[in-house]
């Protein structure tokens, strides 16, 4: 995977601090007539706080935290506290400070001013800034529910077993291990043959069909001593069934 160094958050969150969030918090927290109080603003809470607790206040008609950054910092407001674009906010000693950005956006423009601009999950940003999803084979795209480079299709006849893009669809699906599917394991003493274009487990003598009854090996499927014919991979179990 490929991808641009990102702005440290540490750089961003002080250079929110220092440049805009200085606009748009200078004047918020405590520089008012009253201090604690939010400066500047209309939106209070309503005018009785009967029924809330000790640490919230009243604001649309409910009691929230006093520490809830949707609702401000303060005791004496609901405004919300104003970050830049899709930056979290958090409440401290000293009012709304910027954390992070929110889950699924990344600052890229190395711009402290826009804030958290550049939505993760994309061709270009898949989970950090300028991902571009590529592999030795098979094709690759962003999954952006998880927010992870992933394999969508593999060359015919082999499978990204483990899960890692970095080495492409690296088995073989003609394998005991892997046979016609990253998840079809045969049993012991089965090969993996190829069932016209289509691999499958198949046994190759008649002990291995015996797990519980006797069975036999015919065109490498087994026949149970009833009569039952197995699927491929298969083995005879008691009563002469197949499992």
């Amino acid at each position: 995977m490929s991808g641009r160094p990102r702005l440290s958050w540490s750089v961003l969150a002080s250079t929110l601090v220092a440049c805009s969030l200085t606009q748009s918090l200078d004047g918020y927290e405590g520089s008012g007539d009253q201090p604690g109080k939010d400066a500047g603003f209309d939106a209070k809470p309503d005018a009785s706080d009967a029924g809330c607790l000790l640490g919230t206040k009243r604001c649309g008609g409910a009691c929230v935290d006093i520490d809830d950054p949707a609702f401000g910092c303060a005791e004496g407001s609901c405004t919300p506290c104003a970050v830049a674009s899709h930056v979290q906010a958090v409440c401290s000693p000293s009012g709304c400070e910027p954390q992070g950005c929110e889950p699924g956006y990344a600052s890229c423009d190395d711009d402290p001013t826009t804030g958290c601009e550049t939505p993760l999950g994309t061709a270009t940003d898949c989970s950090i800034c300028g991902e571009v999803c590529d592999a030795p084979s098979g094709d690759v795209a962003c999954d952006p529910s998880q927010l992870r480079c992933a394999i969508q299709n593999c060359p015919a006849g082999s499978g990204d077993c483990n899960g890692d893009p970095e080495d492409g669809c690296e088995d073989p699906l003609n394998s005991p291990e892997h046979c016609g599917a990253c998840s079809t394991a045969c049993p012991p003493e089965f090969s993996c043959t190829d069932a016209g274009g289509s691999f499958k487990c198949a046994c190759s003598d008649s002990a291995g069909c015996n797990a519980g009854s006797d069975g036999e090996c015919v065109q490498g499927l087994c026949v149970c001593g009833g009569g039952s014919l197995c699927e491929p991979g298969q083995r005879c179990l008691g009563n002469g069934e197949c499992g």
